[in-house]
């Protein structure tokens, strides 16, 4: 599971626009595989740079909290905290549009396979 974790933090990495999906038979073991990619992704000590406007946002939200009696360090652990809460949020709601796409998707194809079903045939009933 280790070389999986290396293939996928590279590709998510080296390959623009990629998508890595992290599937197991278990749930136990795709956060084992998560957690491995995570661990080789926080080793290598920011292999992506920070985006300006990403340095822009921090900075905007670290003197936010001095301002309101934080510490500078205390400030950007908030800060950062702030950020990820923002992210996590986005892509919940991109896993939702996603779901709702397959559903929208899965009905659609029932919907049309509807139309080339036989319909049943009636049977009469014989009096007596």
């Amino acid at each position: 599971s280790t070389t999986v974790a290396a293939l996928a933090l590279h590709t998510a990495l080296f390959h623009d626009d990629s998508l890595v999906l992290i599937l197991s038979p278990s749930l136990r073991q795709s956060g084992e595989l998560f957690r491995k990619v995570v661990a080789a992704f926080q080793a290598l000590e920011r292999p992506v740079p920070v985006r300006a406007a990403t340095q822009a946002r921090l900075a905007t939200l670290q003197e936010n909290f001095v301002h309101k009696g934080f510490d500078a360090t205390t400030a950007l652990t908030q800060s950062y905290a702030v950020i990820k809460s923002l992210v996590t949020r986005e892509a919940f709601v991109m896993a939702f549009n996603d779901a709702f796409l397959v559903v929208t998707v899965a009905l659609l194809v029932s919907a049309v396979a509807i139309w080339f079903c036989k319909s049943p045939k009636l049977e009469q009933a014989h009096p007596g």
